[in-house]
């Protein structure tokens, strides 16, 4: 007499099904339709090299085109500045502007990177009863 065992393996779509969802949740919807995420428009107000004997370290000052843009839209921008402007720096910072925000004044939104990749995002809070950083993302 045979003996069954009482395990049960999910389903291979099941499986694939979880996995597509939680891709989506990470990259958002988007990805579904647009292959990538979305990126909010943006120009490089100016770059400036702060680097030491030590560490090659960078700044850039970049004005995007949106008034609301998402924390996603800013993660996806910094991504691309930083391949494509930022790349010589092992650290990097990066500070957003609204339109209509002078460069002078605080920044809207600022990423940092180390020489592993993206290291945060944060909204810069303009409230003086609220904290002066909020962390949106850690990454």
């Amino acid at each position: 007499m045979a003996q069954e065992t009482g395990t049960t393996r999910a389903p291979i779509s099941l499986i694939l099904i979880v996995i597509l969802v939680l891709v989506l949740a990470w990259f958002g919807w988007d990805m579904l339709f647009w292959g990538k995420p979305p990126i909010v428009s943006y120009a490089i107000i100016s770059t400036e090299d702060v680097s030491t004997a030590d560490e090659s370290r960078g700044v850039i000052h970049a004005k995007v085109q949106s008034t609301t843009p998402s924390l996603r839209e800013l993660r996806s921008a910094a991504l691309e500045i930083r391949q494509t402007t930022g790349s010589e720096w092992d650290m990097l910072t990066l500070f957003y502007y609204l339109p209509g925000m002078d460069a002078d004044e605080t920044a809207y939104a600022v990423a940092r990177f180390n020489a592993q990749g993206l290291e945060t995002i944060r909204l810069v809070q303009a409230d003086p009863a609220e904290p002066e950083e909020e962390d949106m993302e850690p990454l």
